[in-house]
């Protein structure tokens, strides 16, 4: 796509989840591969924060309107990280005028939206990916690859956080956790869920089991205000189990992320990243990066898709509509 030049990347929203979990990965790649990549652009309709983020992370300009910035900059590939009532909109856009484009979640306000923004991408045909950076998890993805061809029999996922009480946290983040599952075990064949209720709850606490065509079982809790930031996958299978794991409620605060690999017994594989200046190494959005500029320049299809992140997408939008 490039022809051997530098690949072009904007970014499109400036917020804090922009700037520390797209940006700054973002600014990591440029400094570890300065020949392959520019940071042409960040567009925000602020413009303290279009500047702030640009000169944070070494992008060349900042904009605050995003049609003068792609006629200016031309960029090959947009980084879209939108307030969730403005994600489907600005993501057609970019998909309708063929620009490649890492994509945030959720995809919008509704299954609706979503399934409309997935025909507009299976219309255009247009490169682009889902920034559901689990996939990318470095942890995750050794752990699948330590695994092998064994089979995976059942899957425990927890996630837990503190006092995230907003109505779309089903489908605005656990959808992480969802998605996650789908990549693993692939297609789901059933489900069931249930509340944990109380007259003391101030969000809804979800108790979900799957099941996959292929036979894997899973169960999923997520806890909003547990009082607890922990994030954890647990796959079994016979003769030997793993736990790739993130916790931000350590003594000393810093986000730690770990790997443990057990078989017949034994733990064989122990990995730990704690890296608290540069959280993105750990959870997925550096990896994300280099998934985005490696496909662009191999040409070599982006994943995941709108259409990848769906069955996720509507078992939240589904969970959210009955428990409302």
């Amino acid at each position: 796509m490039t022809d051997g030049k530098p690949l072009r990347i904007a970014l499109l929203g400036c917020g804090w989840h922009a700037g520390e979990y797209h940006a700054a990965p973002l600014a990591h790649y440029l400094s570890e591969h300065p020949d392959e990549v520019e940071l042409v652009a960040a567009c925000d309709l602020d413009p303290g924060k279009a500047a702030q983020v640009a000169k944070r992370f070494g992008f060349a300009a900042a904009y605050t309107n995003m049609d003068e910035m792609l006629c200016e900059t031309g960029p090959d590939a947009v980084v879209c990280v939108m307030p969730i009532e403005h994600i489907v909109d600005m993501a057609a856009k970019l998909l309708q005028r063929g620009i490649p484009c890492t994509i945030e979640k959720p995809l919008g306000t509704s299954a609706e939206q979503a399934h409309a923004l997935a025909e507009i991408a299976r219309k255009t045909k247009t490169p682009h990916m889902v920034s559901v950076n689990r996939r990318y998890w470095p942890h995750l993805v050794k752990a699948l690859e330590w695994i092998g061809d064994r089979p995976v029999r059942f899957i425990r996922a927890t996630m837990l956080r503190h006092n995230r009480t907003e109505p779309q946290f089903i489908s605005g983040t656990a959808i992480h956790l969802l998605d996650t599952m789908v990549h693993i075990a692939g297609e789901i064949s059933a489900h069931e869920a249930h509340l944990v209720s109380g007259d003391e709850m101030t969000a809804k606490w979800f108790n979900i089991s799957l099941e996959f065509s292929d036979g894997i079982i899973a169960q999923c809790n997520i806890l909003p205000t547990c009082g607890r930031c922990e994030e954890t996958y647990e796959l079994f299978g016979q003769g030997y189990a793993v736990r790739v794991s993130m916790d931000a409620t350590t003594m000393d605060g810093e986000e730690v992320f770990s790997l443990h690999c057990w078989e017949g017994a034994r733990l064989v594989l122990h990995d730990r990243i704690a890296d608290p200046c540069r959280p993105y190494l750990g959870f997925g959005s550096y990896g994300e990066v280099c998934a985005l500029v490696k496909s662009l320049c191999d040409r070599t299809p982006l994943r995941p898709t709108v259409e990848d992140v769906l069955p996720a997408t509507d078992l939240c939008f589904e969970l959210a509509e009955r428990f409302a």
